[in-house]
């Protein structure tokens, strides 16, 4: 019925239609569409999880707390934010956080990041940022 040679021209027109309309279709989906899928994705993969909720209170059979929520505040600081080390190290003694030989060679350095005191007071931790200015605090 066909011979050879219209065989193999079918052949490379339906394989260039195929390749054509391939392409046509990723033409439009990549130059067209481009601001729908890049919406798509941003909502599908940027989700901030908040946890408002603090942990329940346990109490014995009688009604009374045996473990509460207490909130506390923990210090830190930035190495190259301290300008005076030594001036620094004994202002936060001078408030009652003795600092470690670890965070003091932090300090000194004026390298990186470096806990002071963890499970501190919140007034306490509020009164120590006013009096140092280079120090921060987290509540946990």
């Amino acid at each position: 019925m066909f011979n050879e040679r219209v065989l193999y021209k079918l052949f490379g027109i339906a394989s260039f239609l195929v390749l054509a309309f391939a392409g046509a279709r990723l033409f439009y989906l990549q130059v067209i569409r481009n601001d729908f899928y890049e919406r798509l994705v941003y909502t599908q993969t940027s989700t901030n999880v908040v946890f408002t909720k603090d942990r329940g209170s346990i109490y014995d059979r009688n009604g009374r707390p045996l473990a509460a929520n207490r909130k506390v505040a923990s210090l830190y600081t930035f190495g190259r934010n301290v300008d005076d080390s030594t001036g620094f190290i004994n202002a936060l003694e001078a408030n009652g956080i003795a600092v470690s030989n670890a965070a003091a060679d932090v300090i000194e350095r004026k390298s990186g990041f470096v806990w002071l005191a963890r499970h501190v007071d919140i007034a306490q931790a509020e009164t120590i940022k006013e009096a140092v200015p280079s120090v921060n605090f987290r509540l946990e």
